[in-house]
């Protein structure tokens, strides 16, 4: 039976876990530890997993972010700032009409409003199911939603 829901949601599941990382090994251990810890909670497992998936993987991220976080802080940690998840997209040879921009304009925004936004506009997930996967408020979602735009739109105009 868990082999039909990794074929069903594995291949939306992995684009999730791209979009979010940095790197291809990155994305692939985040896959694997979501699959990880629904297995062990396929007890609760609900009758529509796709939103419940993809809410394991985002909280597994944001656990990610904050352990990053704390490294910053500590001596030994410094070292190569490695890429952030979207510019892997921009390093492609040729500018798509300023794409590298914006990704690199996505990148810059706070944590919970660049998360929002890959899930509504990368992953293509409604607000409503952008909400689910957060645990938030689709108000909150909004909110978040409009205040990336705003970031985004000022700082695409000061690049030109």
């Amino acid at each position: 039976m868990f082999e039909k829901l990794i074929d069903r949601y594995g291949p939306r599941l992995y684009g999730l876990c791209r979009k979010l990382c940095a790197g291809e090994w990155e994305a692939q251990d985040l896959y694997q530890e979501t699959w990880l810890r629904a297995w062990k909670a396929r007890d609760r497992l609900p009758e529509d997993p796709g939103p419940w998936l993809t809410r394991i993987c985002v909280n597994l991220y944001r656990d990610s972010l904050r352990r990053k976080k704390r490294l910053r802080f500590l001596p030994f940690a410094l070292g190569e700032e490695t890429p952030g998840p979207l510019d892997l997209l921009a390093e492609e040879p040729e500018d798509r009409d300023g794409m590298a921009d914006l990704h690199r304009a996505v990148e810059e925004l706070p944590a919970d409003q660049r998360l929002a936004l890959i899930l509504y506009y990368f992953c293509g997930k409604s607000v409503q199911d952008t909400a689910q996967a957060l645990g938030m408020p689709e108000g909150t979602v909004k909110s978040r939603l409009a205040r990336a735009r705003s970031k985004l739109k000022g700082r695409l105009e000061d690049g030109g």
